[in-house]
């Protein structure tokens, strides 16, 4: 079965940015549900936060009006979930709701295969320059967890840094995530 035609199946979309890149750490969290695809945020930037944990702020940098094009070169990766309705709930306590993250609803861009998707390039940034393909992106909207209240950039848990490096290792063996985004967003966080 294609990505596509399981976006269309029931259950929540779920947009994994932290430790929750690891499959096997999904699968303990939430048994139930399948990792469907890779997947950019544009609009957002990828921190640990002074609680030592992987948050989303919103990119303070981009102005208005700079264009689509501009925002297709920053933002933030993860992984696609669909989660199983007996999985949510189990997922919001983990994530830490309602006191650490809040649950939003954000549209991201589904990268369903970056061997054979119109890339541009990678920027220095470590950020995919998309080309304008309608066929190698579509656009969701996907469950993901922020924490609006801790928002600056702090140093990561011990016990985190361990998880992140598992997420990322199989973030990247698994679908690709790109290696320059890992180095110049993640890495200046997490030792590896």
């Amino acid at each position: 079965m294609e990505a596509n035609d399981e976006v269309e199946q029931d259950g929540a979309l779920y947009f994994a940015y932290g430790s929750n890149l690891s499959s096997v750490q999904m699968r303990e969290r939430c048994p139930m549900s399948t990792p469907l695809s890779l997947a950019h945020l544009s609009g957002w930037k990828w921190i640990i936060n002074e609680r030592g944990y992987a948050n989303l702020v919103k990119d303070k940098t981009l102005r208005e009006g700079l264009g689509e094009e501009t925002e297709k070169t920053r933002g933030a990766y993860g992984i696609i979930y669909r989660l199983h309705s007996d999985d949510e709930a189990s997922l919001d306590m983990d994530e830490g709701v309602p006191w650490a993250y809040e649950r939003r609803f954000l549209e991201v861009i589904l990268i369903e295969d970056l061997a054979t998707m119109s890339v541009a390039s990678i920027n220095g940034k470590g950020n995919l320059v998309l080309q304008d393909s309608e066929k190698s992106r579509k656009k969701i909207q996907a469950l993901t967890y922020i924490d609006f209240k801790r928002n600056r950039p702090g140093r990561p848990k011990y016990e985190y840094i361990y998880r992140m490096n598992r997420g990322i290792e199989d973030a990247m063996m698994q679908w690709r995530l790109p290696e320059q985004y890992v180095d110049s967003v993640i890495r200046p966080f997490i030792p590896a």
